[in-house]
């Protein structure tokens, strides 16, 4: 996960209409105070800790969210990411956790594709 998400030592938006991040990606700081612009640079170190905290939670949150469901690793890796990028909360009433739920792990996988859009922006474009 931290290789993909680059590194800033200060808050940025990462897209237009996004929330702010900090390091590799965190939105949040450990004891959940969220990330807002304008708050002192952090080391990588640190960003790094802030990454680990930030996918243990998530992780607990999205395998509770899936009681009984079988994924494969990649599958799991991959629902595991759009929580990070998207949050819980959408992924809780996503159609791919339904169907995830449902055992139709083909059509939820298509379902992903409906996800590429962050301010009005399409994010499988190289461009943005």
């Amino acid at each position: 996960m931290v290789a993909s998400e680059g590194f800033t030592p200060t808050p940025v938006i990462p897209t237009k209409g996004d929330v702010p991040t900090i390091g590799h990606g965190s939105t949040r700081y450990e004891d959940g105070t969220p990330v807002r612009l304008g708050d002192p640079a952090i080391t990588r170190q640190r960003a790094e800790a802030l990454a680990r905290n930030l996918h243990s939670e998530e992780e607990r949150r999205f395998k509770a969210s899936l009681p009984g469901a079988r994924l494969t690793q990649g599958e799991f890796d991959l629902y595991l990411d759009f929580t990070g990028q998207f949050g819980i909360g959408n992924w809780r009433t996503s159609s791919m956790r339904r169907l995830v739920l449902a055992g139709e792990y083909r059509q939820a996988c298509d379902a992903l594709l409906r996800w590429r859009r962050q301010g009005g922006r399409d994010c499988s474009l190289p461009q943005n």
